[in-house]
């Protein structure tokens, strides 16, 4: 196996040379090369202090997902140590997690062996000729979290997603529309609650003119995802409730202008793009349709012309950016 190793450390924390040593002690086979090279890519970074020791973990994973792993520890050779373990897991989830063989250990003096109690015999010693056999586990061995000590899995699928974004696009009619959202979930399934305006601004209308306005809530559930390289798609689906005020403005043809307010109760169906930056940034593609189930129809009096009906569907285009919280 090949791989590349990115190790950023303050000057009185452990060189690259020893994390290296720390990390290809566990295991056999794997090789590392200079970044750039075609292999899969591990970036850590530590930052320490008088207080306590960070090291960040960040590669991605088997399945083109971006994962992060961070320890804490009390110094600088203990978070160093931590990170070396994770590291080797991320490379190979199948190693044991015993400690490395330090190069700098002595043999054992005769009179130490002579306490030792003699060993069981073991299975019959294998020919010279043979090949080694990498140690395989039944399942993957826990990662303690310095940062809460919890016990966590190398590969924790159902860890939860907390984002906050925003986007801004146009709806039906060509309406500018803008939305904040919060997005939380855990593995690939995500939920979003979103404060959304539209605004169409002055509208021309047969020499008349009219304002709509649309200040909504909504709810989107998204329970799957397919990654093709750096983008993930989303299909979702979701509801909004607002409310929609029409205004009429006096004209020449409009000697009184008039409002109007309603409620919007609509149906979502929605096709993300997203576009991953880092393993915290995204960009977002969003592609919308919109069944409403109130309609409402908007007209000038005297003489009466129609101004607006809702239609029975409607669609959108949003692009957005979103921040991942750890």
């Amino acid at each position: 196996m090949v791989v590349s190793v990115d190790y950023r450390a303050p000057a009185e924390c452990p060189s690259r040379a020893v994390f290296l040593e720390q990390v290809l002690g566990r295991l056999s086979h794997v090789r590392v090369v200079e970044p750039g090279e075609g292999a899969r890519h591990f970036e850590v970074e530590v930052e320490s202090n008088a207080d306590e020791s960070r090291a960040r973990l960040e590669f991605v994973d088997a399945d083109s997902q971006p994962v992060q792993r961070e320890i804490s520890a009390r110094d600088c050779d203990e978070a160093v140590s931590g990170i070396a373990l994770v590291t080797a897991l991320a490379i190979d989830p199948r190693l044991s997690i015993a400690a490395p063989r330090r190069k700098s250990e002595a043999p054992k003096t005769e009179a130490a062996a002579e306490r030792e109690p003699e060993p069981e015999p073991t299975a019959a010693p294998k020919p010279a000729n043979s090949e080694p056999v990498a140690p395989v586990i039944a399942a993957e061995p826990p990662i303690e979290d310095g940062r809460d000590r919890r016990t966590v899995s190398s590969r924790d699928r159902e860890r939860w997603y907390w984002g906050l974004g925003a986007a801004l696009g146009a709806v039906s009619d060509l309406a500018p529309s803008w939305l904040v959202f919060a997005e939380m979930g855990p593995g690939q399934i995500r939920a979003r609650l979103s404060l959304g305006y539209a605004d169409s601004g002055s509208l021309d209308l047969s020499g008349r003119s009219a304002r709509f306005r649309l200040a909504h809530g909504r709810t989107e559930v998204c329970p799957l995802a397919a990654t093709l390289g750096a983008v993930v798609l989303r299909p979702c689906t979701g509801l909004e409730l607002g409310f929609v005020h029409a205004a009429g403005s006096e004209s020449a043809l409009v000697a009184e202008a008039k409002t109007a307010s309603g409620l919007w109760f609509a149906g979502l169906g929605v096709l993300r793009a997203e576009v991953l930056l880092s393993s915290a940034f995204a960009l977002t593609i969003d592609g919308q349709l919109r069944v409403p189930f109130l309609r409402r129809s908007y007209v000038f009096e005297r003489p009466e012309l129609p101004a607006f009906d809702t239609p029975r569907f409607g669609g959108g285009v949003l692009l957005g950016a979103e921040a991942r919280l750890e």
